[in-house]
């Protein structure tokens, strides 16, 4: 017998705009961003939970549709409309029809938040949907459909995201009517949680309790095209009696511009600036300032679209710094970085995105791992040694190790490594039935290792020959009983196998076995630095050695074709700094600057782990929309020169004053400044005489000027 819910339904109905409790929102008062968002955070926190049984009882009174519009004691599912009966139509187990009855959808899934409570039973985002919908929404983000392939009979669908949504998959749209409901109790969630997320799970819409930008975005539309309903107020009421919180979002529409929205436009974003200092495990990210900014936040992430982030970059606060060094990342991986800038609780939305290649270990396709010992002993005492003479950490997943029995042209057994290995060190296979001193410096047993003196053993890198034991094709014994260890002179890898390059020692000896010593190669320099800046119209490379060997001259590549040559000092101890200017660069490409250096017996030596990246500006870069910036004079000077402003428009004027290695050496100026002409006096008598370069930054535009301190 159906029971009917008037005396709810009426309560309901009456609620219209029910006062907010007297003082509840006074701790957020006048405050806006990430401030605001906290402080809502600690008002609504600790709400009175209940079990998941209990969610059964409160619907009645947060989710039965009014008398007048559908009904007395309908349950209002939003994904169908559906008639749905309070009582007879809860789904007591998952035989009963999904068409007929409804159960409790969590709209944040419970998957994302790791089945934890005090989530799991939350009633604000708990609502009652037909079961059948709730199966095909099952944990899907919401979204936009492109192209639907379930429709309810309300219309909302479930299909591939539209194109420009941000996110690529299948999402589950609500129809327009309560798209604002849901993206008020997203905001909710992402505030009630806020800080107490440890546990949960990610998602595509989320990670944790935030939500992706994409996710954000769209949100923020809903929220703006669907005003707070009555049906909302009610609900809200309803489950205030409850659980003793409130969704702030509902009470105050206002406050998710003054959070999200009003956050973005308070505070200009950081521009994100090219990569520096590019490594095989690191780089250094940079940006520029913003001149009301307080601080700033680095996100680094291995996906273009900023999906997920690497450990301790999503973000990672850096203070006041305009470039941070990330480090301990993988070798010829690209990462993509972006800033925001913040200050007083607000922060900026994102800045431009950066993508940087870190550089693959020096000579690695040349040889730069390659067998250091080799031991065919007696029984199955046999081991292979690898050394890592590259100068960067190996990825071992990108090497193979093939044995070619009884003088066969095709492998017996291959065998592919895993892990890495870090420069000058060395990993070791066995024999699984190998003696315990060998075993005791195994990395790995493996079935490769099983040869005998005519077996030849490959080693490749990338599917790239770079070392072999023996000769393929022949079954001639070459090292049988025997232990060949790499002579320290041999600093690379032999794709012909000659017998001068090993020292042999007799049948079992083991001592040498999981280290290895190499002959230290000098190289013409040590390259302490190499910079690039943009300077009226040109690039001014800047490097420093701080020795050198023997050495004859630099070679300077843009973009991998050869451009100029500048001659070295030979053999020093001393420091030299050295400038080349190029003059043949366009406005607004994209260069990539490379240094060679050759010694007097001609050999080359390329550091391209210290390659350096910039884009120019483009046409009248000095013609900015606040106005214009002249050239510094006299320049050079001491101790003072002058720069000429004008300003068309109010604007905050930064200029600060920097080394060629891009250090900060004092702030200029910081101020706003009304519309007119300006000449500011730029004073460095502090400073000693050296090339210097002026950040200009005029609103959200940035101009650099080299000048001359000479004293």
């Amino acid at each position: 017998m159906k029971k009917l819910y008037f005396l709810f339904s009426l309560l309901s109905f009456l609620i219209v705009f029910a006062a907010i409790p007297a003082g509840y929102y006074d701790d957020a008062a006048g405050l806006s961003g990430t401030s605001l968002r906290q402080a809502l955070h600690n008002i609504i926190d600790g709400h009175t939970e209940k079990t998941y049984d209990q969610v059964w009882d409160a619907f009645p009174t947060t989710d039965l549709r009014p008398i007048g519009t559908y009904g007395a004691d309908y349950i209002w599912c939003m994904y169908t409309h559906q008639e749905l009966y309070y009582d007879d139509d809860q789904q007591g187990n998952l035989t009963m029809d999904q068409y007929t009855t409804y159960n409790r959808e969590h709209s944040w899934p419970k998957s994302w938040a790791n089945e934890t409570y005090p989530h799991y039973t939350d009633l604000y985002h708990l609502y009652p949907t037909q079961s059948n919908s709730n199966t095909n929404r099952s944990n899907l983000p919401y979204g936009e459909v492109e192209t639907a392939t379930y429709t309810t009979a309300n219309g909302t669908q479930k299909g591939d995201a539209r194109a420009g949504l941000g996110y690529v998959g299948t999402v589950f749209e609500p129809i327009d009517e309560y798209k604002g409901d849901l993206a008020r109790t997203y905001f909710y969630m992402t505030t009630r949680y806020y800080t107490e997320d440890a546990g949960w799970d990610s998602s595509g819409m989320t990670v944790k309790c935030e939500l992706r930008d994409w996710a954000l975005d769209m949100l923020l539309d809903w929220h703006s095209n669907d005003p707070v309903s009555q049906k909302e107020l009610d609900r809200i009421e309803a489950v205030y009696a409850i659980q003793e919180n409130r969704n702030p979002f509902i009470d105050h529409p206002e406050y998710v511009d003054s959070i999200w929205n009003a956050a973005s436009v308070s505070i200009t974003a950081p521009a994100a600036q090219a990569a520096s200092s590019i490594e095989t495990d690191r780089f250094t990210a940079n940006w520029t300032a913003v001149a009301t900014a307080t601080g700033y936040k680095l996100y680094v992430s291995e996906q273009a679209d900023f999906a997920s982030y690497i450990s301790s970059y999503g973000p990672k606060d850096v203070g006041n710094n305009l470039s941070e060094v990330v480090s301990s990342l993988s070798s010829s991986r690209t990462y993509y970085y972006r800033v925001r800038s913040y200050k007083d609780g607000s922060e900026s939305s994102n800045s431009n995105s950066v993508s940087v290649t870190t550089s693959t270990p020096a000579s690695v396709g040349d040889g730069g791992i390659f067998f250091s010992e080799y031991i065919e002993g007696s029984s199955n005492n046999k081991a292979l040694e690898i050394y890592n003479a590259s100068g960067g950490v190996i990825d071992l997943s990108d090497v193979d190790v093939k044995l070619y029995s009884n003088g066969g042209t095709s492998p017996s057994s291959t065998a592919t490594l895993s892990g890495s290995l870090a420069n000058a060190e060395v990993y070791v296979l066995a024999n699984g039935s190998a003696n315990a001193a060998i075993l005791s410096e195994a990395d790995i047993t493996s079935g490769v290792v099983n040869f005998n003196g005519n077996d030849a053993v490959e080693l490749y890198y990338e599917d790239i020959l770079i070392d072999i034991i023996g000769i393929v094709g022949s079954s001639a014994t070459y090292a049988m009983d025997i232990t060949l260890v790499r002579k320290p002179e041999v600093i690379k890898g032999n794709t012909t196998y000659t017998a001068s390059e090993w020292t042999s020692y007799s049948i079992d000896e083991t001592s040498y076995l999981g280290s290895h010593t190499v002959s230290e190669i000098p190289t013409a320099i040590f390259l302490h630095s190499f910079n690039a800046h943009y300077v009226l119209g040109s690039v001014s490379l800047q490097w420093s050695t701080a020795s050198e060997i023997e050495n004859a001259a630099f070679q300077i590549f843009r973009n991998n074709e050869f451009i100029a040559s500048v001659e070295e000092s030979g053999t020093t101890s001393v420091t030299k700094y050295y400038e080349y200017i190029d003059k043949l660069v366009e406005p607004g490409q994209t260069y990539t600057y490379l240094l060679n250096d050759i010694d007097y017996s001609g050999n080359i030596k390329s550091h391209d782990a210290m390659s350096v990246t910039l884009s120019t500006p483009g046409e009248g870069y000095q013609l900015l929309p606040e106005g214009s910036i002249g050239a510094a004079y006299p320049n050079p000077f001491n101790p003072t020169t002058i720069l000429p402003i004008s300003l068309k428009e109010t604007a905050v004027v930064h200029i600060t004053l920097h080394d060629v290695f891009g250090r900060k050496q004092m702030d200029i100026v910081n101020k706003q400044f009304s519309p007119g002409e300006y000449t500011l006096p730029i004073n460095v008598s502090d400073l000693p005489s050296a090339v210097y370069f002026l950040h200009v930054y005029i609103g959200k535009n940035m101009h650099t000027q080299k000048i001359v301190l000479s004293k």
